[in-house]
C-alpha cells in the first residue's frame, strides 16, 4: 500500500516570516500538532507544538518577536506520495519522527503522521475481524 492513499492531502502551512505566536493561534484554531512551513508550495520547514516548549518557552523567548523560521526544523526529510507506507514508516522510525511531509514535483501535497498509520492498522484489523 503507497502513502498516498493514507496521507492527509489538506495540510496546514505558515510562511517562515510569521511569528511563532502566529503559528501557536493557527495551531490551536486548527486543532493540530504541527504546521508545515512553505514558500511557493515548497517545503521549508516544520513546526511542532513541542518546538514551541523546547525553542520558545522554555528560552523564555517572547513568541511575538520570534520568527517561524528562527524556531522550526529546516528541510525536513520528506517522501513521496508512492512510497510504500512501510518504508515510510522505517524512516519515521530511524530519524525518530512522527509526522513526514509528502512531496511530489518538490510541491508540498500531503502529510503523514503516525496517527494516520494507527488509523490505518485499527480500521485494517477492524475489517480482517468483521470478515
Amino acid at each position: 500500500m503507497l502513502v498516498q492513499s493514507i496521507m492527509k492531502k489538506e495540510v496546514i502551512t505558515i510562511s517562515p516570516e510569521a511569528t511563532a505566536a502566529e503559528a501557536a493561534a493557527l495551531l490551536e484554531e486548527k486543532g493540530i500538532r504541527c504546521l508545515v512551513i512553505t514558500e511557493n508550495r515548497e517545503v521549508k520547514g516544520i513546526v511542532t507544538d513541542s518546538d514551541f516548549i523546547f525553542r520558545v518557552v522554555s528560552k523564555g523567548i517572547d513568541p511575538n518577536k520570534i520568527k517561524v523560521k528562527d524556531m522550526m526544523t529546516k528541510n525536513p526529510k520528506t517522501i513521496p506520495p508512492d512510497i510504500d507506507i512501510f518504508e515510510a514508516i522505517k524512516i519515521m522510525e530511524d530519524l525518530k519522527v512522527r509526522r513526514l511531509p509528502v512531496v511530489k514535483d518538490n510541491k508540498l501535497v500531503g502529510i503523514l503522521s503516525v496517527g494516520d498509520v494507527a488509523s490505518h492498522v485499527v480500521v485494517r484489523m477492524e475489517f480482517l475481524r468483521s470478515s
